[in-house]
């Protein structure tokens, strides 16, 4: 008798949680009119930028920040911002965010910041939401936004990953694409090619300069050896961090090494680039908050050819 009791409860919890994943869909627009922070430059007045140089480089911050439930989180955030240049522009990409974390850290920039948040899921009867954000201040200001959400769920009823592709315009005339993306975890392999196809469809027919970054969950050389493939193909190439950290694997997973190839020293998370110049690149270790750890870029667009 308890076991079936368990087992219904077990299935109704399921399809509540189900239902729920089905009416996280829209887009939400974050902080300040993206339009007003965008610094336009008319027809007329541009001229080619000049060459990129360490002095005049952008920044770019790539996190899963775990929920940003921790109670150290918005001290993390903090110091990071410190610790990256702002008056060349700054774009944040985090994966795994609550639909409250922007009004947490919208104030511990200098700058007056926008973005988007793309939703995921929610537990069943719970007011926040998880999901995906990208936002920047000045030249990072994102004017248009999509949300692409992944073909199948982790276990078939749980998490619906989404990914966020966002168009920064350029002084130039041209948009940097950003796509920030979170990759289905537990699922047939059969289905991560549909999911890439989706996150970089937009690329494979376009020169246009792009950032890909995100928690990618490529922890098998089979998955690694997909994205870099998918990755090649849109024309993108990885920044590989300096130094030897990156974010450690979680312990719960090691049991799936003779499974499912899963390899604790393969990262996580990745950046791969197209028609950008990279000035630097690193992971910033001094983060509490999350079982990720930021990844920081330095970079510069490069000019049309």
């Amino acid at each position: 008798m308890f076991q079936r009791f368990f087992k219904a409860s077990l299935i109704g919890l399921l399809v509540l949680h189900s239902a729920s994943c089905l009416s996280m869909r829209d887009l939400t627009t974050l902080g300040a009119s993206s339009e007003a922070l965008v610094r336009k430059v008319p027809v007329s007045a541009r001229t080619a930028p000049p060459e990129p140089t360490p002095s005049t480089a952008s920044h770019f911050i790539c996190w899963n920040v775990h929920k940003a439930s921790h109670q150290s989180f918005n001290e993390d955030v903090g110091e990071l911002l410190k610790a990256v240049p702002e008056k060349n522009g700054l774009i944040v990409c985090m994966q795994e965010v609550r639909s409250t974390t922007f009004d947490l850290i919208k104030g511990l920039h200098r700058e007056a910041v926008s973005g988007h948040y793309a939703p995921s899921w929610r537990l069943p009867f719970a007011k926040k939401s998880t999901g995906v954000m990208t936002f920047g201040c000045q030249s990072g200001a994102a004017s248009e936004a999509r949300l692409i959400r992944a073909p199948k769920r982790e276990l078939f009823v749980a998490s619906p990953k989404v990914s966020l592709s966002s168009d920064v315009p350029l002084p130039d005339g041209r948009t940097l694409r950003v796509v920030n993306c979170h990759g289905l975890n537990f699922v047939p392999f059969s289905v991560l090619p549909n999911q890439l196809d989706r996150i970089l469809e937009s690329l494979k027919d376009s020169d246009s300069p792009a950032i890909v970054c995100g928690d990618f969950n490529v922890w098998s050389e089979r998955r690694l050896e997909l994205l870099n493939q998918r990755a090649s193909e849109a024309g993108l190439s990885e920044v590989v961090p300096r130094g030897p950290e990156h974010s450690p694997a979680p312990r719960w997973l090691r049991w799936m090494h003779r499974i499912n190839g899963f390899d604790p020293d393969i990262r996580l998370d990745r950046i791969y680039t197209r028609g950008i110049e990279v000035f630097d690149c690193y992971t910033h270790r001094d983060t509490v908050s999350s079982d990720h750890l930021p990844l920081v870029l330095s970079y510069k667009v490069l000019p049309a050819p």
